[in-house]
């Protein structure tokens, strides 16, 4: 039989696999027809896959059943040594990227397995804008590398409008007698504006950051005291002259 009829015969019982170069193939072929980019079949639903996508298209399965030897053999592999074949070098507390700065991450749990749910393993990542994510994608020596050991900063926390809650907007603005500078806010939808208090917690919507419950006055010393001033966990420097 020839390529074309045996890629026939797949697509018409629904067994082609597609590899990334958009080439199809016969379920039976180990290699693209196109590009020779190697296969991989899903020892859970036995899907031909290719080796450029590291789940299964049908199942999401990771587990290649290239390790596996006859079933009443048993496996070729260890457990043990196949789960180091997907984690690769991460531990709990690194901090990877697949290849960019863009995709850089933080290691928070790594869970071997085996679990008797879907995943059979899975590693619990944050990313650097700050964002959560369990998975079990596999580490793939091709692009994906460690990083420095210094934390990944999350994005900074938006400052909140005390009136209407919209997005706030910082800036500075210049006494014309001393020459200091002051931090004020701007709510981005209503454009109210308030002066924002060194002492006070800029993430505080009931204040946003003025120390005057609902930023009412324009100079946060004539207005009464948020609760949060005082108590903030980094509070603002205050302001200095300007040399």
């Amino acid at each position: 039989m020839t390529y074309e009829t045996d890629l026939s015969e797949a697509k018409r019982t629904g067994r082609a696999w597609g590899c990334t170069c958009g080439a199809d193939n016969p379920p039976t072929y180990d290699c693209c027809h196109d590009c020779q980019r190697p296969s991989w079949t899903c020892a859970a639903c036995e899907t031909v896959n290719t080796c450029g996508r590291s789940e299964c298209d049908e199942c999401g399965g990771t587990m290649p059943a290239e390790l596996l030897g006859d079933r009443e053999e048993g496996f070729e592999m260890t457990w043990e040594e196949w789960i180091n074949t997907q984690i690769g070098p991460r531990v709990v507390g690194g901090h990877y990227d697949h290849g960019d700065d863009a995709t850089a991450y933080e290691v928070l749990d790594i869970d071997p397995g085996p679990r008797q749910a879907w995943p059979i393993w899975q590693i619990t990542v944050r990313s650097a804008n700050g964002q959560v994510h369990t998975h079990c994608s596999r580490w793939d020596s091709r692009r994906d590398r460690a990083r420095g050991t210094e934390p990944i900063a999350a994005s900074a926390p938006t400052l909140r409008c005390p009136r209407d809650g919209g997005h706030a907007e910082e800036y500075q603005v210049r006494n014309p007698d001393t020459g200091d500078v002051f931090d004020r806010a701007r709510c981005t939808h209503c454009r109210h504006s308030w002066d924002l208090d060194p002492g006070a917690d800029a993430l505080c919507r009931a204040c946003g950051g003025s120390g005057d419950p609902g930023a009412r006055h324009r100079t946060a010393l004539l207005a009464p005291r948020c609760g949060c001033v005082g108590t903030a966990g980094s509070e603002r420097p205050q302001p200095k002259p300007q040399q």
